[in-house]
């Protein structure tokens, strides 16, 4: 089903996506904040990322590719918890985590990036997966962020 084209200003719209709204609540939280809806993660996933994808891909379309790869993607979590490495609040080294995510998706597909805990402890905060603007294949990135990751990380508990 192809939606209307993007809203102005390319800001997300809700409306758009409300038949997937249930899907993206499950397969697609917000785990920073839990309790909330996902608008906001939502939003500024579409405005950050989907908006260079819009002439492939409208804001529905970019939704349902994305929730079509979380299902079809090694599940990030499983394949960390295979080796000892959860969400658990302890410390794990950054490099590990990495060669694991490198080896799963390739050397140059793959990144993450850590940031600060309120003791100033760096956590592992996401995981960088690059897709070819038509949403369908894992591609190697272009660029990757600055991990901003100590060798030690702690995995926060969700």
């Amino acid at each position: 089903m192809v939606q209307s084209q993007p809203t102005p200003n390319n800001h997300f719209n809700e409306t758009q996506v409300s038949e997937l709204i249930g899907y993206l609540q499950t397969d697609w939280p917000s785990l920073a904040c839990p309790s909330s809806n996902g608008t906001r993660l939502w939003s500024e996933e579409w405005e950050k990322h989907g908006t260079c994808s819009q002439s492939n891909l409208p804001q529905y379309n970019y939704f349902l590719q994305g929730l079509s790869l979380i299902n079809s993607l090694e599940d990030i979590i499983l394949l960390l918890q295979a080796e000892g490495i959860q969400a658990d609040g302890k410390v794990y080294n950054s490099n590990s985590i990495i060669d694991l995510l490198k080896l799963a998706y390739g050397e140059r597909s793959v990144g993450i990036e850590c940031n600060r805990d309120a003791s100033g402890n760096s956590q592992f905060y996401q995981v960088y997966v690059c897709i070819e603007p038509s949403g369908y294949r894992v591609i190697d990135c272009p660029v990757l962020p600055d991990s901003k990751c100590a060798d030690s990380v702690v995995f926060p508990s969700f």
